[in-house]
């Protein structure tokens, strides 16, 4: 007869072992899925996570933190859009209704940038600079040689 799973907190009283040490967080590949699941879709998180170079070992704590910061900053436009009822023109109109000051890029320390989407004219994007250290306005990163930037579309 097979033994059932035990939850994490039931096994204390279950299992007498000492608990197993604490794990490293998630591998970055789940967390730029996750983004990019909510944001796109899950075949744009799939191709991201098969597709993608990997990463220099020091970029991926950067690549985590921008794309956080991206995400708080992309959250606070949404909410000056809700309170204005239009975009922000730039990226300094969020501070200081929305945010305290505009957080750096962690590829370079420059401010994120927000611009219009060379994709979709009509559209704007926050972006980071991304591994590559490269400005391209505002284009996203290219699965296949990783060049271009780290963006969150503003629809």
């Amino acid at each position: 007869m097979l033994a059932a799973p035990v939850c994490p907190t039931c096994r204390p009283a279950v299992d007498r072992r000492p608990p197993p040490a604490p794990s490293t967080p998630p591998a970055l590949n789940g967390t730029v899925a996750l983004f990019l699941a909510g944001l796109l879709g899950a075949a744009a998180a799939t191709a991201w996570t098969v597709l993608r170079p990997p990463p220099a070992d020091n970029d991926a704590q950067l690549l985590s933190d921008a794309f956080e910061t991206l995400t708080l900053v992309g959250t606070a436009a949404e909410r000056y859009r809700s309170a204005q009822g239009r975009w922000p023109g730039t990226i300094d109109d969020l501070v200081p209704s929305q945010l305290t000051a505009v957080p750096p890029d962690p590829f370079g320390g420059a401010p994120l940038r927000l611009a219009r989407d060379p994709l979709r004219p009509e559209g704007l994007v926050l972006y980071s600079v991304g591994p590559d250290r490269v400005d391209q306005g505002g284009r996203p990163r290219m699965a296949i040689d990783g060049a271009g930037d780290l963006v969150y579309p503003l629809d």
